[in-house]
């Protein structure tokens, strides 16, 4: 057994500390079609893998294929769960010294029975690339239905429980280790951060309704939704607009089909003056 049987035993049997034992303390994971998801360490390897064990505590790794080259080794596999489906290709490099895993180029897909066909999808391309500006615009109705329902669920709970000063259900609406940027205010990452920003205040409701709309799924993948939407704010004491601005979100699709925010990042173009109500978040 090389490092990748290794590695996907330990998967298989959700062993972090097997984990950490296969990978090199300085493993790159590039993903070239999602050139931002690329990472450097095993300290975010190992992260990443704890979120799938919590998350899909009934995963599995299926080995398909293999080739290996001098240290070079390429793997197809599924990854399966009950509310998971993904089809992946791998290259990994061994660092031979260590019999670790030094680096892997990740390519994966959802495995989705509905996608369009062959035509549509080809037509689909000429269609959308150039058009609104990179490989993040969406193709013509890709963006599955019960995606735009639930991402809009959680959108609604998020605007209602903070209007009616429920706090710990707006911490709710984020992942454990979920960020939350407001322009102009410290970064909250981590739900013990994020609940920290209400001690102190009241609850019921407050003097500011949050409005949210537009809602664009500019991108979803591997059950990950990139996110775009309008935010209007609303002084209650006398119906006048307080301030106006967006929302570029990521949102993570759990094992219960419920979407979160890992990451939630509000600016305001337009805020009315200092007499103004303040929006709780």
């Amino acid at each position: 057994m090389d490092a990748t049987d290794r590695f996907i035993d330990a998967l298989n049997r959700k062993d972090i500390d097997a984990v950490r034992a296969c990978v090199h303390p300085d493993f790159q994971m590039i993903v070239p079609q999602r050139p931002a998801r690329g990472f450097r360490g095993r300290d975010q390897e190992l992260s990443n893998m704890r979120y799938m064990f919590e998350t899909y505590p009934d995963l599995t790794i299926t080995l398909l294929r293999k080739a290996r080259v001098g240290n070079e080794v390429w793997t197809e596999t599924t990854a399966k769960a009950a509310d998971l489906d993904m089809a992946v290709v791998t290259i990994w490099t061994i660092d031979e010294a260590t019999d670790t895993l030094l680096d892997g180029r990740f390519y994966s897909e959802e495995v989705q029975d509905d996608a369009p066909g062959i035509d549509e999808f080809m037509g689909s391309i000429g269609r959308t690339r150039g058009e609104a500006g990179g490989d993040d615009t969406p193709l013509p109705g890709i963006v599955r239905a019960d995606t735009y329902v639930g991402v809009s669920n959680t959108y609604n709970r998020y605007v209602q429980c903070l209007d009616e000063g429920d706090f710990d259900a707006v911490v709710d609406c984020f992942t454990d280790d979920g960020v939350l940027i407001v322009e102009g205010r410290p970064e909250r990452r981590g739900k013990a951060a994020l609940r920290a920003q209400y001690d102190g205040r009241r609850g019921g409701r407050g003097d500011i309704k949050h409005v949210v709309g537009g809602i664009w799924v500019r991108a979803e993948h591997d059950g990950v939704a990139h996110i775009v939407t309008a935010l209007l704010l609303v002084s209650l004491a006398d119906g006048s607009i307080a301030g106006t601005g967006n929302s570029n979100d990521t949102l993570q699709r759990a094992a219960d089909g419920t979407w979160r925010f890992v990451e939630k990042r509000v600016s305001l173009s337009w805020r009315a003056g200092a007499g103004c109500p303040r929006s709780r978040g």
